[in-house]
């Protein structure tokens, strides 16, 4: 992967369909415990791009395929995910992004405005339990 020269003079790097931190992964994702599937933790991420952000330090991260919506800075770089999923799942609510967001206005520059996620919101303010391993009480009665 390389590091992209852009007119914007950004730092930026390449952003492919997947995860990008796995060491530790729970940066960037719920807790296990909050997840409708608790094994996403072990489909997602890739140590090799994990080194290649921390060697480039880019402003911004752009990533995918969990359909988790994220907006926040991790280790000094900001990670934005914004999915738009598949139609069921935005008619039931699961995703709430209904059009690709907006990493730079040509009249406001970069950072684009804080894009309000759920889950990257709730850790903003509330701090990670991983000792805790009652499921959450949305969870529990799938594994009943």
């Amino acid at each position: 992967m390389q590091h992209i020269h852009n007119p914007f003079h950004l730092n930026c790097t390449p952003f492919p369909p997947f995860h990008p931190l796995s060491d530790p992964i729970t940066e960037l994702l719920p807790e296990k415990r909050m997840l409708f599937f608790p094994n996403l933790a072990k489909l997602v991420g890739s140590r090799p791009l994990a080194r290649r952000i921390e060697a480039l330090r880019p402003d911004a991260h752009v990533f995918g395929h969990t359909h988790i919506g994220w907006d926040g800075v991790v280790r000094g770089v900001r990670f934005l995910q914004s999915p738009l999923g598949y139609p069921h799942e935005r008619k039931a609510g699961i995703v709430h992004t209904q059009e690709p967001l907006c990493l730079y206005d040509t009249e406001k520059g970069f950072p684009a405005e804080h894009y309000p996620f759920h889950w990257s919101d709730h850790y903003r303010t509330t701090a990670r339990n991983p000792h805790i391993l009652d499921l959450a009480p949305w969870v529990a009665p799938r594994y009943a």
